[in-house]
């Protein structure tokens, strides 16, 4: 689990409210995902200058903007990125987000509520949902699997893995998964190998491209 100060990110204890700055391709800065205690923290999008219109910002889960679809419009007006607070006083939990909007493609980021785990549902196939998920370094998955699964998990970087294995195996119901301290992006795949593998990035900021090169 992510500890206190590694949820905080960079630049020193939480403000009030939190920036999370966007460059004009949609991406986030470098280190600008977030931790706060839910009640005294927020977050707020600032854009920079020349940001385009019909840009939005989709949690998952949707702790964060509509409370079914998790959906939040990101202004080029920063003066019309109003602070945000948490849904429904979610008082831990970790939700991924994407940035999309004409020609822009960009995540997941992710911000850490109470520093908890990242919930992911697995089918019987081994799909995930979300398939795209984004925790911190130190960060911990909580799967509900519906079925047994054995995933088969590849990474980048070096070493044993976030998980220091090449599998993965998943019982029925909840698995709480440690991802090791390891700034990197995993797939994993059902060993059956039908279905698209999802994907967690793991690190604690940053823009680095999906697979898919997004």
């Amino acid at each position: 689990m992510a500890q206190a100060k590694e949820a905080m990110g960079h630049g020193g204890p939480m403000p009030g409210v939190r920036p999370i700055h966007v460059n004009v391709d949609g991406s986030i800065e470098e280190g600008d995902w977030v931790g706060f205690t839910p009640g005294s923290g927020k977050i707020q999008f600032v854009v920079a200058a020349g940001f385009p219109q019909g840009v939005s910002a989709t949690f998952t889960p949707a702790y964060f903007g509509n409370p079914q679809t998790g959906v939040v419009p990101i202004s080029q007006y920063n003066a019309q990125n109003p602070p945000l607070s948490a849904n429904n006083q979610i008082s831990s939990g970790i939700a991924s987000y994407m940035i999309t909007g004409p020609n822009i493609s960009q995540g997941p980021y992710c911000v850490t509520v109470g520093g908890a785990s990242m919930a992911v549902q697995v089918d019987s196939l081994g799909n995930l949902t979300p398939p795209q998920i984004r925790i911190p370094n130190s960060g911990l998955l909580a799967f509900n699997a519906a079925a047994p699964i054995t995933f088969n998990v590849t990474w980048t970087g070096g070493g044993d893995g976030p998980f220091g294995s090449p599998t993965l195996v998943l019982q029925q119901g909840l698995n709480l998964v440690h991802a090791n301290d390891v700034d990197c992006t995993v797939e994993l795949a059902a060993g059956a190998g039908a279905n698209p593998p999802g994907t967690i990035k793991i690190g604690s900021g940053g823009s680095s491209p999906l697979p898919d090169g997004k």
